[in-house]
């Protein structure tokens, strides 16, 4: 499931609403940033104007808000004329235009003015907005009294929805925070691919990458460790700048593409903001909110797009990212919703049975491999009738053995452990599958014995490595008996095709025993050995 905020104009002449909160926005006027020729205007009595002279003439500035649902926005406009081609915008969002709101005449010091007194209430989310003020016009133009209000969450909400309670809301925790400072942002901590590890600046707005950073194939990626949860919800700022020929800009999580757009060379603003010297290249400042369904305790987060040209013709840079989680219960690791009974995979090596995690005390960790992130030990596994001289593969920025151009048709992977005496074994494994399965198998089997297989068909989850078929992963956590000094653990497949077509590999692989001795046995043995020398001694004496 994911669900995008489309970020909607609403009427100028919405009601108030009584829980918008002013933002105190005083230190940040007096830095913003403009294009054209400033003018001081006087106007009735105020001295308080910011005019501007200039065809695509413009003034810009950032400020941080709170989270929040809704943005108010108030001013007093000033132009000169009926052809004035006066526009506000926050962010990507065109709030106020002339056409839509004819401005009224007003006498001032010098010239015949008209102005509006503007107040119109959005829909808006994020940790900040940028307000644009953009003249295409040869006339005097000009704004004063800006004042910016937020309709915040309820208390105990680091996010919510409109008109949620605090019960709605609530639930929901904070993750992670990157680069919502606003000028003193780093790409520290994260992976930068064919493009520049650098920031820019665009308007005064920082970004990570941008202008001549980010273009053709450019990718920023991290590996982020979070809770156990069910379903997360992603913001951050996107900013388009020049000559985009209907190419896309995207937001990925594991591989999954959760967000994207499309853009050309005139999407933008009517004054370019920043980018190389062709005025007819524009850019965009487009907030992100996405709510997407993902299990796990990490994801790889990922930006990039589809430009197919160098950084200093179409480029993109981001900053601004949010990232929120509904949580799993205790004692879950991963899972589809809230309840123990969502759980999926327990934590602590807990077993999942009857809708428990379940401590299962009596089983002793034998072997653990593949547990990192990432490994380039095979740990005494072999790989059979693989594909490739590649043993080790990379899926979501995790290493998992065999995978994709590895394991395919005839291809299985053995191992035999020398275990102590016992009565059952414990195995847990997360297996990959990658690319066009047609209702093919995949086998365990423990001493050439079948204990665990699953079908799986081509229209599984999502593509999130090999080529561009959906993929898929499960966890598999298995009891059953067994009391062979030696246990040969074979992992194969009914796979019929080669294995860029179709393959798989596996990670996080644990093996653990239940002991066959029992306490008594084990005290009576201990109780002889501490009998016997007493005995000896006793005689010798």
């Amino acid at each position: 499931m994911i669900l995008i905020f489309v970020q909607i104009l609403a009427s100028a002449s919405a009601e108030y609403l009584p829980s918008f909160e002013a933002l105190n926005i005083s230190n940040a006027l007096s830095d913003i940033f403009y294009n054209g020729q400033r003018k001081e205007l006087l106007c009735n009595g105020a001295t308080n104007i910011n005019g501007y002279i200039g065809n695509h003439s413009f003034a810009t500035q950032q400020f941080q808000m709170p989270q929040h649902t809704m943005l108010r926005l108030e001013a007093i406009i000033y132009g000169m004329g009926d052809d004035n081609q006066i526009g506000v915008y926050v962010d990507w969002n065109l709030v106020w235009t002339q056409q839509t709101s004819p401005m009224i005449s007003t006498k001032c010091t010098l010239s015949d003015f008209k102005m509006i007194q503007l107040k119109v209430d959005f829909v808006h989310t994020g940790s900040s907005g940028i307000v644009i003020f953009i003249g295409n016009t040869l006339e005097i133009w000009g704004f004063s009294d800006l004042k910016l209000s937020v309709q915040g969450c309820p208390n105990g909400c680091v996010i919510c929805e409109a008109e949620d309670i605090s019960e709605q809301c609530s639930i929901w925790e904070f993750g992670l925070s990157n680069w919502n400072k606003l000028s003193s942002i780093s790409s520290e901590g994260w992976s930068i691919f064919n493009g520049k590890d650098q920031t820019s600046v665009c308007g005064n707005v920082a970004l990570i990458g941008g202008y001549n950073n980010f273009g053709a194939q450019s990718v920023l990626n991290k590996t982020i460790t979070m809770k156990p949860h069910y379903r997360i919800r992603v913001q951050a700022l996107w900013a388009k700048i020049d000559s985009w020929d209907n190419e896309q800009g995207q937001l990925m999580v594991d591989g999954k593409v959760i967000w994207q757009q499309n853009y050309t060379n005139p999407d933008g603003y009517k004054s370019k903001i920043c980018g190389n010297t062709n005025e007819n290249y524009k850019t965009v400042f487009q907030r992100i909110d996405v709510i997407v369904d993902h299990t796990g305790n990490n994801m790889v987060v990922s930006f990039t797009s589809t430009l197919d040209q160098a950084s200093d013709d179409e480029s993109f840079g981001v900053r601004d990212l949010n990232i929120f989680y509904l949580p799993c219960a205790d004692g879950c690791q991963e899972c589809q919703g809230p309840s123990i009974s969502d759980c999926i995979k327990c934590s602590d090596n807990l077993f999942y049975d009857f809708g428990q995690c379940q401590n299962i005390s009596n089983f002793e960790i034998l072997e653990q491999d593949f547990t990192e992130l990432q490994f380039d030990d095979l740990k005494g596994w072999e790989l059979h009738d693989r594909q490739d001289q590649t043993q080790i593969t990379t899926c979501m920025g995790a290493s998992l053995l065999g995978g994709f151009g590895v394991m395919g048709s005839g291809g299985y992977i053995t191992r035999t452990f020398q275990i102590p005496p016992h009565s059952r074994l414990r195995l847990q494994v997360l297996i990959y599958k990658v690319d066009s399965w047609d209702n093919e198998k995949f086998i365990i089997e423990v001493d050439d014995a079948q204990i665990w297989t699953h079908n799986w068909f081509v229209e599984t989850d999502f593509n999130y490595c090999g080529q561009s078929w959906p993929d898929s992963k499960i966890y598999v956590d298995l009891i059953f008996e067994h009391t062979n000094k030696e246990a040969q653990i074979k992992f194969s497949s009914t796979l019929n095709q080669e294995a860029y077509d179709e393959s798989w590999g596996f990670r996080e692989f644990t093996l653990m025993y239940e002991s066959s001795i029992s306490i008594l046995e084990i005290y009576s043995a201990t109780i002889m050995s501490v009998v016997y020398p007493l005995l000896v001694i006793i005689i010798y004496l």
